[in-house]
């Protein structure tokens, strides 16, 4: 409940007063980041729902962020790297505080859709510029609800195992994984790939993430992904939920 999210955010500021110059100062410092951080974005409101589609270079990211718009809202080739800055799609009454709190220039506002749904587009993870990668790491951090995106290749991938999902297992209510690309495989190959990525992901200590096999090219699976989305935006817990698991 928000109640026991307010009390525990409380416990944990008295902590970091108490614990200032006798802890470990870079402990201290990430648990005062999540008081802060905490504060600020409950302050913003959680009637609105911030999604995060990430993932590597090639698997479709923006394709499937233009999909789920209906629009061609960024450029989506291949030439690498495509996108170099965050682009939110929002949808219903949504106030630029906290646009501007998660730091997005590039704001598309569409009809129809989930009310208070903002969906946000980041640059690759793995891309070979060190100011995309940073742009990530900022993003993933604010937001309440993380969309990985991964293809029938690279969904092995290390990085995305070693450096977000496995860090992030006590994040599992705020995440879910996107096979994108997915018109590649027959139905046999699909279940396939959707049945070890489901491994790989336990092996994270995620066991249960919902993985959806969708194709931003053919439209396949992405009615199951904004009825997920709607879901969750209806819910208006995406953001307590990322709060609490921080």
């Amino acid at each position: 409940s928000d109640g026991g999210l307010d009390r525990r955010l409380a416990a944990l500021a008295q902590a970091v007063e108490l614990a200032r110059g006798r802890l470990d100062d870079a402990a201290v410092e990430a648990a005062e980041a999540v008081v802060a951080r905490a504060g600020e974005r409950l302050g913003l409101g959680v009637e609105a729902t911030v999604v995060a589609l990430a993932g590597p270079t090639g698997a479709g990211k923006s394709s499937l962020f233009n999909a789920l718009a209906g629009d061609e809202l960024v450029r989506a080739g291949h030439l690498r790297p495509t996108t170099s800055v965050t682009t939110a799609a929002i949808w219903g009454d949504v106030g630029d505080a906290l646009l501007d709190w998660l730091g997005v220039q590039r704001r598309h506002r569409l009809p129809g859709g989930a009310d208070g749904l903002v969906l946000l587009d980041l640059p690759d993870f793995d891309s070979v510029e060190r100011a995309h990668r940073d742009e990530v790491e900022r993003v993933v951090a604010l937001a309440d609800l993380m969309a990985w995106v991964v293809d029938p290749q690279k969904y092995a991938d290390g990085v995305l195992h070693e450096q977000y999902l496995r860090p992030f297992a006590a994040h599992g209510e705020t995440m879910l994984v996107l096979l994108n690309q997915a018109d590649r495989l027959d139905a046999p190959a699909e279940a396939a790939c959707v049945a070890d990525l489901g491994r790989l992901l336990a092996a994270d200590g995620l066991p249960g993430l919902p993985v959806l096999a969708v194709s931003a090219r053919t439209g396949e699976g992405l009615d199951a992904v904004r009825a997920e989305l709607d879901r969750r935006v209806a819910a208006r817990e995406a953001a307590a939920a990322r709060l609490a698991a921080d």
